[in-house]
């Protein structure tokens, strides 16, 4: 299942560093245990998050500029798509928020 989801900046002149995907993949991974984390527990107790990737996500969805190793965003809001595969785990997330 795939959703849109829209972030909204806190703090004036938004930056994001240009590494962001492995900053929001594990930031994902820490939000899923806080919506069932014994689910969270099954599936690192399984492996499968280190052979079946749980859920991916698309480039940022924002104009942006490039100052050295950081995106500064030119908008306040940023759209993302997050797709997970398996239900429990969009659960988690969702409830979570």
């Amino acid at each position: 299942m795939k959703f849109l989801t829209t972030l909204s900046a806190v703090h004036a002149r938004p930056v994001i560093a240009i590494n962001y995907p492995c900053l929001l993949s594990s930031c994902i991974d820490r939000i899923l245990p806080k919506g069932d984390e014994q689910y969270a527990g099954f599936l690192h107790e399984r492996g499968y998050s280190k052979v079946f990737k749980l859920f991916g996500f698309s480039q940022l969805q924002v104009p942006f500029r490039v100052e050295g190793d950081r995106m500064v965003l030119l908008r306040d809001e940023l759209n993302i798509l997050v797709a997970f595969h398996l239900p429990g785990i969009m659960e988690s997330f969702i409830i979570a928020r």
